[in-house]
């Protein structure tokens, strides 16, 4: 065991109060002179330079590595001695911070690397999401064509104005991108927002007025049958989202956010996630923040089908839309 502190005499404490793992204790490494907690036997000290001599005439089978960040110079020469022995050693997460989330084994440019992350997803399995993106934003665009031709001929006849809205929101760790809707209310309408946030009806960062005045009568339709959401597989298309994943937010939400909040964005946002599927504006900010952040922790390609398979009864039956 490398080191004599807390860390080790825990790992000492864990390895007794588990026998069936087979293993046994030999002793504790360190550059003192006694134990740097009372708890461990001096008797099974030994000095740092010793090592090699340890793993020559000793049975060793692992070295486990529970110091403090201050003992990593003496690491590396022990790593090197274990590497040429043929001697496996782990060298526990928390020697480099006590609260880091999970680590992965990974590779960078060759060298093998930790990787320290809340949750670690499959980059193939990812790359298997992208494919699917892909082939099924250009399929809804091709059957999607007429359904937005009709609603932007609806849309310019109702009022003027654009007829597509593009509004800045923040996707995958905060990249910015313009995220593209049907037009569903009245030209200039974000302008008028500050007058109408005494109206708001959503806790947390987010605005939603249930009735909005700025909403056109073609708008209503549109949100209602979540029609306007069409142009997103555009986004889809170029990478910006998901066919699933959270709602993206806009920057001045992010700008609220704490640091929990804000792992909603570490995740590619979707069009639809669990959120649309189980309420939409009937569910306030924090169980919306929950509901993606459960998407984010158990997400799965399976778990993907599901979503978009119990979205269409969503739609049809217009749960939570307004």
């Amino acid at each position: 065991m490398i080191g004599s502190g807390p860390r080790a005499h825990g790992v000492e404490e864990a390895i007794a109060a588990h026998p069936e793992w087979g293993l046994r204790l030999v002793g504790f490494v360190d550059d003192g002179d006694a134990p740097v907690d009372e708890r461990i036997d001096p008797e099974k000290l030994h000095k740092l330079i010793e090592v090699p001599r340890l793993l020559h005439d000793t049975v060793i089978d692992e070295v486990i590595a529970a110091c403090p960040r201050s003992m990593l110079s003496f690491i590396e020469p022990i790593v090197d001695v274990c590497g040429k022995m043929g001697v496996p050693i782990t060298l526990l997460s928390d020697l480099f911070g006590d609260y880091l989330p999970p680590s992965h084994i990974t590779h960078f440019n060759g060298l093998a690397a930790l990787s320290f992350a809340q949750v670690h997803h499959s980059p193939s399995r990812l790359m298997v999401k992208r494919g699917i993106d892909l082939i099924g934003a250009s399929i809804g665009l091709v059957l999607a064509a007429p359904v937005l031709l009709a609603a932007a001929i609806a849309i310019r006849v109702n009022s003027p104005g654009r007829v597509f809205f593009g509004q800045i929101r923040c996707g995958l760790n905060g990249r910015r991108f313009f995220c593209w809707k049907l037009r569903t209310m009245c030209d200039g309408a974000e302008e008028q927002q500050a007058g109408l946030a005494h109206l708001n009806e959503m806790d947390g960062p987010v605005f939603k007025i249930n009735g909005d005045p700025r909403v056109t009568a073609v708008g209503g339709v549109l949100r209602r049958l979540s029609l306007d959401e069409l142009p997103q597989l555009w986004n889809v298309l170029v990478g910006d989202m998901s066919l699933v994943g959270p709602r993206p937010p806009v920057p001045q939400e992010v700008a609220q956010y704490g640091d929990s909040e804000r792992r909603r964005i570490s995740m590619r946002p979707g069009i639809t996630c669990l959120w649309q599927i189980k309420g939409r504006n009937n569910i306030g900010f924090l169980q919306w923040v929950k509901l993606d952040l459960e998407y984010i922790d158990t997400w799965s390609l399976s778990n993907d089908f599901k979503i978009m398979l119990k979205t269409i009864p969503a739609v049809f039956l217009r749960t939570g839309a307004s």
